[in-house]
């Protein structure tokens, strides 16, 4: 064995070495990292769950873990919104719903929640900018034709109302047939928004 050869065994083995560790470390990694937890997802399905099976208490408090891990996650507040608007608490779905607003302003359902809780409070005026702006954002959002429909008639714009309602129809023939004088706007959807993306 000459000088040179047992030099550059050991540095061969060392280099070795170092690259198994440097990939083993890669592997790791990239395995912690697809498997990493999801606090705030996890919350939020569970809240989701708990609301489709009608334990909104659960999913309240499934919705207040998700905001502890991730304040600005805007289903967890459009989720708390919807569950106060069926409890029939309008203020504090509103509140819920401007949350919402405060963290995307173009999310659609919110504006349509905020829009349909402003019109119980008899705040005409504001429901139907809202509505508006539902309808600018989700130009298929066949609810709040309806709906902006039934307050432009309560306003006295009365052809207006009935080719908003028209049209919601037309997009949506659930929310039923023809009436001379509609009476029932079009709630928000009871199903809670699920995806934990933002």
């Amino acid at each position: 064995m000459t000088s040179r050869q047992s030099v550059t065994s050991p540095v061969r083995r060392v280099a070795r070495v170092g690259v198994l560790v440097l990939a083993l470390a890669g592997v790791l990694a990239s395995a912690c990292n697809s498997g990493r937890a999801d606090p705030a997802g996890d919350a939020l399905a569970r809240g989701v769950a708990a609301q489709n099976a009608a334990k909104p208490e659960d999913a309240k408090k499934a919705y207040y873990e998700t905001l502890a891990q991730d304040p600005a996650n805007k289903l967890a507040f459009y989720n708390l919104g919807q569950i106060a608007r069926v409890a029939n608490k309008p203020q504090i779905a509103e509140g819920y719903y401007r949350s919402v607003l405060e963290i995307d302003g173009s999310y659609a359902p919110a504006v349509f929640g905020l829009a349909y809780v402003r019109a119980q409070q008899d705040a005409v005026a504001d429901a139907i900018v809202l509505y508006r702006r539902t309808i600018t954002l989700d130009p298929n959002f066949a609810a709040a034709h309806y709906n902006l429909g039934l307050l432009l008639r309560v306003t006295g714009a009365v052809a207006e109302g009935d080719a908003e309602i028209a049209r919601g129809r037309q997009l949506d023939p659930a929310l039923g047939a023809p009436a001379a004088a509609p009476v029932q706007p079009a709630s928000p959807s009871p199903t809670p928004s699920g995806s934990p993306r933002r």
